[in-house]
């Protein structure tokens, strides 16, 4: 995209920026899960704000990508360049949604299940 288009250089930047931020956005939530394994209902609220944060983080990103980026691929990148993108995707266990991502998030799950209130 940088190549293709100039314009694209700084929300490209900007994402970057933010794929740093969600992996400390993803730790602090991971920790707040062990201490709220660890201490029950008196750190729940900590766990719910972090996971809370991580969330809306993750939507607002997702959202930027739709709407800023992936226009501009749409019309400024080739057939080459998609299929660039589709080897590398189908070659690369990608670490927020392949396998391993998704079987930890999995595991996650079951353990928020296990440790939330009943409603």
């Amino acid at each position: 995209m940088r190549r293709r288009h100039g314009k694209a250089a700084d929300v490209l930047d900007g994402l970057e920026r933010e794929h740093e931020r969600g992996d400390k956005e993803l730790a602090a939530v991971r920790k707040s899960l062990k201490v709220y394994a660890r201490d029950g209902a008196a750190a729940f609220d900590q766990f719910k704000a972090a996971a809370l944060t991580f969330s809306d983080f993750q939507s607002r990103h997702a959202m930027k990508e739709e709407t800023q980026i992936l226009p501009l691929a749409e019309e400024h990148l080739t057939d080459e360049d998609w299929a660039a993108i589709d080897a590398a995707f189908s070659d690369h266990n990608d670490p927020l949604f392949g396998d391993k991502a998704k079987a930890e998030f999995t595991k996650l799950f079951g353990k928020i299940v296990e440790l939330a209130p009943a409603p």
